[in-house]
């Protein structure tokens, strides 16, 4: 149980440059909990500062990023330890039974013949525990994470810049790691105020990749009037990951601009993903004129011409644009007479090829519905109700890993094969609970298990 009486000092720690590296993230958690506007300058001048590991200074950014919305779950050690903002100079009472914990409220029901175990003695502050319903309600105040955030901002991204002061300290730019952070803390807070140095800092060609593609997602996602001229530099460039990255935000222009640019990209000899996004981009433009460009893809899938890889880019922005465009209406349905309709695999033939590993690794792990990693087991981690997929891809080709995804009590590993009459303990609708894309990319992560 946590020593509400030792936050302050603990959260304190993060001021002195001799705090043991094992305590930062503790510390940094308990001025993130405490959440006075001293607490976020805190926070803000720890992550400019150059002695701690780009990892600890990324946390300090991301924690003043969740200053508005802070999670349910402790940062440290995942446990129910909702913040809340009332009673801050006076310990917060424990949450009355039946207003908190499920499993104690389930324990306390129970008779004395029944439970297992005595009740546990709770202390009387459960680190500032809530309700569920109380800790949802309840908002903290954004402006001083905004506040010491844009402090602090300038001098992160531009080491040249003067501090608070005046003085300018000689050093290198900070890792990527903490600039990348700074990138999704200003997101997450919304400074609006931070686009033109995070503008200037895409337009030099020597900043990293990574950083550039995400200071385009914040521009348009704060709609700052920078975004379009940031599509248009994005799109310009030579590295494929960048332009990919402009296409969703395609909207920032206008479609007499947007077009022209989109057009070239559907060309025989541009890079898959490229050509992915180009039609993804032309559906969200939801405008008549992107229309006979996705009729030519859906042509060129009729006549068989087209790259398997973009067969359901060109049926998915054709769907979404079917109701405005009679021809692309018509076009999907020459398509789907040509699928058997008692046959659930043939539909889902288009997600068999152009499908991203590196998102379908994020699904197969991190997926809330279809959780793969708690019954398959891949370099030793996760369960083992099912199969190890160590080298499935190698064993196994796309359409056999789709089947048994799809109808997984058709086929069964060597080894898992249920008692007579028994089925898989793999679950028939899995699939269902994927989008097509997302199936995609989770077949493509599959088949690259070599």
């Amino acid at each position: 149980a946590p020593v509400a009486a030792g936050i302050p000092s603990l959260a304190a720690l993060i001021t002195r440059v001799d705090c043991p590296p094992a305590l930062l993230s503790r510390a940094i958690d308990a001025a993130f909990r405490l959440g006075t506007p001293q607490h976020a300058q805190m926070l803000a001048s720890f992550a400019k500062r150059r002695d701690p590991t780009p990892k600890h200074r990324a946390i300090a950014l991301r924690a003043l990023g969740d200053w508005a919305h802070p999670p349910l779950l402790d940062r440290v050690n995942g446990l129910w330890r909702p913040t809340i903002t009332v009673g801050r100079a006076e310990p917060t009472a424990a949450p009355a039974a039946g207003t908190g914990n499920p499993l104690l409220d389930r324990a306390a029901s129970a008779t004395p013949a029944t439970r297992l175990t005595a009740l546990p003695l709770l202390p009387e502050d459960l680190g500032r525990s809530a309700s569920y319903d109380e800790a949802t309600a309840l908002k903290r105040n954004l402006a001083p994470a905004q506040r010491a955030f844009l402090r602090v901002a300038d001098e992160i991204l531009n080491p040249s810049t003067p501090d608070e002061f005046g003085v300018v300290v000689p050093g290198d730019p900070a890792p990527l790691e903490v600039q990348l952070a700074l990138v999704d803390t200003a997101a997450a807070l919304r400074t609006k105020e931070a686009s033109q140095p995070l503008f200037e800092k895409f337009s030099q060609t020597n900043t990293p990749i990574a950083l550039r593609r995400a200071i385009i997602g914040f521009l348009a996602q704060v709609n700052a009037f920078q975004a379009a001229d940031a599509v248009r530099l994005a799109l310009a460039d030579r590295d494929t990951s960048l332009r990919t990255a402009a296409l969703p935000h395609l909207d920032r222009l206008e479609a007499s601009t947007a077009l022209p640019v989109l057009r070239p990209l559907l060309q025989p000899g541009t890079p898959t993903p490229v050509v992915q996004a180009a039609y993804a981009a032309l559906a969200r433009l939801g405008n008549a004129d992107a229309d006979p460009l996705i009729a030519e893809g859906l042509q060129q899938l009729l006549t068989g011409t087209l790259p398997p890889e973009l067969h359901l880019d060109v049926l998915s922005a054709s769907e979404t644009r079917q109701q405005a465009a009679p021809g692309l209406k018509a076009g999907r349905e020459q398509w789907l007479a040509r699928i058997p309709t008692n046959d659930p695999m043939a539909l889902r033939m288009p997600v068999l090829r152009g499908g991203d590993a590196g998102r379908g690794a994020v699904l197969f792990k991190n997926h809330p519905q279809v959780q793969c990693l708690r019954c398959h087991k891949i370099a030793g981690d996760g369960g083992t109700v099912g199969p190890s997929l160590d080298g499935i891809g190698k064993l196994r080709d796309r359409m056999y890993l789709l089947e048994s995804i799809v109808r997984p009590n058709q086929a069964y590993a060597e080894g898992f094969k249920p008692a007579e009459g028994g089925l898989s303990a793999m679950p028939e609708g899995l699939a269902d609970l994927l989008s097509p894309m997302e199936l995609r990319d989770l077949l493509e992560f599959l088949s690259s298990l070599k």
